[in-house]
């Protein structure tokens, strides 16, 4: 399966766990065109929800496995504690 289509699964919600799983972890590494078509594929996917309130979206660089807090969810909860809507 190529990325792009493994992409147009998941977005039309076709593959189960197993199915998503199975090919993460049989991938083979991609070149960068390969990449590059993904990136777009994504980019174009129409897919924006319109929210029903206002609130800011906080997120950090995550996963970077530095032995620190999470930045970007303490500022998350500061946010939220003044009463700021935030997604995260």
């Amino acid at each position: 399966m190529s990325l792009i289509k493994f992409l147009d699964d998941i977005n039309k919600d076709l593959l189960s766990i197993e199915q998503k799983l199975d090919f993460l972890k049989n991938s083979q590494i991609y070149n960068s065109s390969e990449i590059f078509a993904a990136l777009n594929y994504v980019k174009n996917i129409n897919r924006v929800e319109e929210l029903q309130f206002d609130c800011i979206d906080v997120c950090g660089t995550g996963g970077n496995k530095n032995a620190r807090l999470n930045s970007s969810t303490i500022i998350a909860f500061l946010l939220a504690c003044k009463g700021i809507p935030v997604l995260k």
